[in-house]
């Protein structure tokens, strides 16, 4: 992922839109700094203590930061490259038909899934 954002800077270099990619790639550089501080501890001791409890917080925040900015990202770069090019216009038409198959599919999902619980 942190490849596809360095792509996705390079094509937005001198555009707003790099700041979101590089924030995205730092916490997701700081996700995977922690997360080996985290496995390098002996299992069954937790010698840290309340820093031991910090990096793992701070895996969590950015881990999940990353996620949902990576979320924000990619949709962000087809949005801005349709307002130019027929190629991006298209992904965006796809993504959103997808999008609400996906979303007619989750409610009869969960409706199917209602109906088949045993109220008594």
């Amino acid at each position: 992922m942190i490849v596809v954002l360095c792509i996705l800077t390079y094509f937005h270099r001198h555009h707003l839109l790099k700041y979101l990619y590089l924030t995205n790639i730092v916490c997701y550089i700081i996700a995977i700094l922690t997360y080996f501080i985290i496995i390098s501890q002996p299992i069954g001791e937790n010698h840290l203590g309340k820093w031991y409890n910090v990096v793992a917080f701070t895996w969590l925040i950015s881990f999940f930061g990353g996620f949902f900015l990576s979320l924000t990202a990619i949709p962000c770069f087809f949005i801005e490259q349709a307002t130019r090019h027929t190629w991006a216009l298209v992904i965006c038409g796809i993504g959103v038909i997808v999008s609400f198959v996906s979303s007619g599919l989750l409610i009869i999902w969960i409706i199917l899934g209602i109906l088949s619980l045993n109220s008594g």
